[in-house]
């Protein structure tokens, strides 16, 4: 068509000449000349349809293809003509067509996305037409969404893009777009994406509800730019799970415990991860949805809990400041460890710690005392023994702590006992007395009396009286024990009377000695003859009985 074309244009050139035989010269001259040429082009055709006249893809994206082939070696070249068909035995179309022998590569728009093409170039020349390879072409599939992870307010997407790019069908942007009303929209964009090696991107700021999202890649230059969109994926986000816990106290003593509980709701049920801690420190062990606090220092801590949905994502609960107190401390003490029985002692005790008030409890030997419940005590035993007090406190907040233990030696009460050999004695005489003391706290101290007088020097246990005069005296001893304790004794009657040579020579009396010497000078006879008449008789009954001679 093109050399009909060129040979009208020819004979139009001359044909307002007469000369006839120059036309038909020109004529003859101009087809000896293309048999000439055309003798070589037609080996040159044969060699690019072997091989030397290629068109290859470079690039594909969904709706663009970009092509390449090599330059038309044609002295006489005219123009390169592209055909397209989606069957491989047409019918082809024109795609373009361009007289510029450097225009060797072309990017086809406007096609289907994951669609087979063929493709060839058909190169014209001024005598001779021959066509590229056909080349079968596969457009992409528009890009992939997918979800990859939500949370409670935001959710991550990624997406696949099958394309490759070139300088004529370059890439421009992704756009991602949001639905918060189905599947079919409205869209609003939610960002737009100028690199192309970026494939993911997070949501943030979403609420409890379902969103639908997709995706579409601009490929093309600026006045063909070219879209297509990706399927769409939805997501429902769920309500974030709200973990409370409670304490059974806010304010205890060391070494008391404190229950913690949780309630948790919303999320993704079930929960688990259960953590608890301590002034921002895991407690270790304690992942259960409870736990017992039982803190052996005195401080503040703040206790708080952690739990997870099936999203495993932490989520923390409200803090809750505990005051730990120390525990009480008490000690006690009193003036005197040894007592008599019904003799008293004082007990005090000094408390610091804990939070008061305080309540106080006394004991002995590890029983409670009747009625003995603030921070003195009065202690009257009523039998001796070994007692051994102390005393506990409780303060506000129930915290408990014992006093040491102080043992308190209970005796008998102080007595003491006098007597003597003998209650009557004559001047001169010696009278030992002895006082026996019993009961009061050892060792004892004695002094003795006379008629109420103290006895110089008469200390001990044990006393000689040596009265001087006849008369009757009291003597009695007084004891004090190791706690100044004193006591009597009974008092003891000792009458002294005269010795005989103290008596007076009265005439009365030396008569009564005279009559007395008499009557014993008088019984001595007596007896004497008494005892010589018995011996006489005794020998006269002796002879009468002995034989006569």
């Amino acid at each position: 068509m093109h050399l009909k074309q060129n040979h009208m244009g020819i004979l139009s050139k001359f044909s307002h000449y007469s000369l006839n035989h120059v036309l038909a010269s020109l004529f003859f001259l101009l087809l000896l000349f293309g048999a000439i040429v055309g003798s070589a082009r037609i080996v040159n055709a044969a060699d690019l349809r072997t091989g030397a006249f290629t068109l290859t893809s470079t690039a594909q994206t969904e709706t663009t293809v970009t092509l390449s082939w090599s330059q038309s070696t044609d002295v006489w070249f005219y123009s390169y003509t592209l055909y397209e068909s989606t069957n491989v035995n047409g019918p082809y179309s024109v795609v373009m067509s361009t007289g510029n022998k450097g225009i060797t590569s072309y990017g086809v728009s406007g096609l289907l996305s994951n669609t087979n093409y063929y493709f060839y170039v058909h190169d014209s020349g001024l005598l001779v037409n021959y066509n590229s390879n056909t080349l079968q072409v596969t457009t992409t599939s528009p890009p992939q969404l997918m979800m990859t992870s939500f949370d409670y307010s935001s959710a991550s997407l990624a997406w696949t893009d099958y394309n490759t790019y070139s300088t004529l069908e370059p890439f421009v942007s992704y756009t991602l777009e949001m639905s918060s009303s189905g599947q079919s929209g409205p869209w609003s964009p939610v960002t737009s994406i100028t690199d192309s090696s970026q494939n993911n991107y997070r949501q943030m700021g979403l609420f409890h509800q379902t969103y639908w999202f997709r995706l579409y890649d601009t490929v093309g230059p600026s006045n063909g730019m070219e879209s297509s969109y990706s399927n769409v994926v939805n997501v429902t986000i769920p309500v974030a799970p709200a973990i409370v816990i409670t304490a059974s106290t806010t304010t205890l003593d060391a070494g008391q415990p404190v229950q913690f509980s949780s309630s948790t709701t919303g999320g993704l049920p079930p929960y688990s991860n259960y953590r608890w801690y301590s002034n921002g420190t895991a407690i270790t062990g304690a992942t259960s949805s409870s736990y017992v606090f039982t803190p052996n220092r005195s401080g503040t801590y703040y206790i708080k809990a952690t739990v997870q949905d099936t999203l495993t994502i932490p989520v923390d609960s409200n803090q809750i400041p505990i005051v730990v107190n120390p525990l009480p401390i008490i000690s006690i003490s009193t003036s005197t460890s040894t007592l008599t029985v019904n003799q008293s002692a004082q007990f005090g005790s000094s408390t610091s710690g804990g939070v008061a008030p305080y309540n106080y409890r006394w004991y002995s030997n590890g029983n409670p005392i009747e009625g003995a419940t603030s921070s003195s005590f009065i202690f009257i035993p009523t039998d001796a023994g070994i007692y051994n007090i102390y005393a506990t406190v409780q303060d506000y907040y129930n915290g408990t702590a014992s006093s040491n233990s102080i043992q308190i030696t209970v005796t008998a009460p102080l007595a003491v006992n006098a007597s003597t050999s003998t209650s009557a004695v004559t001047v001169g005489q010696l009278v030992q007395l002895s006082a026996s003391a019993d009961g009061g706290a050892p060792p004892y101290t004695y002094q003795w009396y006379l008629d109420g007088n103290p006895i110089a020097g008469a200390n001990s246990s044990s006393y000689i009286f040596a009265p001087t005069s006849a008369g009757t005296y009291s003597i009695y001893a007084t004891i004090q024990d190791n706690a100044n304790d004193t006591v009597s004794s009974n008092a003891i009657q000792v009458t002294v009377a005269d010795s005989p040579s103290s008596l007076p020579l009265t005439p009365m009396i030396i008569a009564a000695i005279v009559v007395i010497i008499i009557v014993i000078i008088a019984v001595s006879l007596l007896l004497r003859r008494s005892s010589r008449n018995k011996t006489q008789k005794t020998q006269g009954s002796v002879s009468e009985n002995q034989p006569k001679a």
